[in-house]
């Protein structure tokens, strides 16, 4: 699910660096060429649904190492019925690094949750979710895609989709490996540490 995530990313991408390409005017055209990014409510809705449904399947992660019967997305977060933190602090207490993570990455994952939800369920109390393509603005210039749902201010979608990429992925490595030190390696002579990024194999990040 997280690459059919970053293959909706590449693109729309690839459909942005075309639209910039096509509405570049020739030096002596004095038409205002507005771009069009092809695919972007479609694309953006196909990333939510698989990015809600990668969190629904991490909840296997904690049944699996702690035998906790979670199923929902909306479970690591406010946009649901909570249930994963108060769990976590009961079990480990508020200062345990597993505890901090999970409330660290709350925000993000809530806002996604609510996201998929407002495009799924328009009107709920999620809200509406507007995308927006490329738009002219009243000082001449042209607003590139945004998206927001009701009530919150718009903000830059294909930034935003990059950002969910890379916090749906280091938030899924730590859940497994705070998973890993806790049930199977407390024991053992294996650790883990991070690899500082300027150390980082390109190919194999």
């Amino acid at each position: 699910r997280l690459m059919k995530c970053h293959e909706v990313l590449e693109e729309l991408q690839k459909q942005l660096a075309i639209a910039l390409k096509e509405c570049r005017p020739s030096e002596h055209s004095q038409v205002a060429h507005v771009p069009h990014l092809i695919g972007l409510e479609g694309g953006v809705e196909t990333f939510l649904y698989e990015a809600k449904n990668f969190l629904r399947d991490l909840t296997r992660v904690l049944a699996i190492f702690y035998r906790e019967p979670f199923r929902n997305a909306s479970q690591f977060c406010g946009a649901g019925q909570n249930k994963i933190i108060p769990w976590a602090e009961n079990r480990f207490g508020q200062d345990d690094p597993l505890v901090k993570m999970l409330k660290e990455d709350e925000p993000w994952i809530a806002e996604l949750v609510y996201k998929r939800n407002a495009a799924e369920h328009p009107g709920s109390e999620s809200g509406m979710l507007t995308i927006r393509n490329f738009e002219p603005t009243s000082d001449g210039k042209i607003c590139g895609p945004t998206w927001h749902r009701t009530q919150h201010n718009p903000t830059p979608v294909l930034a935003d989709l990059e950002a969910l990429c890379r916090n749906l992925l280091t938030f899924a490595e730590e859940l497994l490996v705070f998973g890993c030190i806790e049930k199977c390696l407390s024991n053992s002579l294996v650790t883990f540490a991070e690899l500082p990024e300027q150390k980082r194999r390109p190919e194999c990040p």
